[in-house]
């Protein structure tokens, strides 16, 4: 659960998200986000070119654990 955690940090604030790879998102939080994916944490729109922008937003299982991480577990 840890990896599903760190990747909800790019949702701290947010309930979408519009970025590329090349913004500073380590390959392993990518790998994360995935993650979150496939639990139906987040709706992710993936480009095969890796320069184009991703989107992402949480859906309701999402704004759940966000809520829960930012009352409990982030300072």
């Amino acid at each position: 659960m840890e990896e599903e955690f760190e990747a909800m940090k790019v949702f701290r604030n947010h309930d979408q998200i519009l970025f590329t790879i090349e913004e500073g998102l380590n390959r392993r939080i990518i790998s994360d986000m995935k993650i979150l994916e496939d639990q139906s944490m987040v709706v992710l729109s993936w480009s095969t070119n890796l320069e184009s922008l991703i989107y992402g937003r949480l859906t309701k299982k999402g704004l759940d654990l966000r809520n829960y991480l930012k009352e409990y577990e982030w300072e």
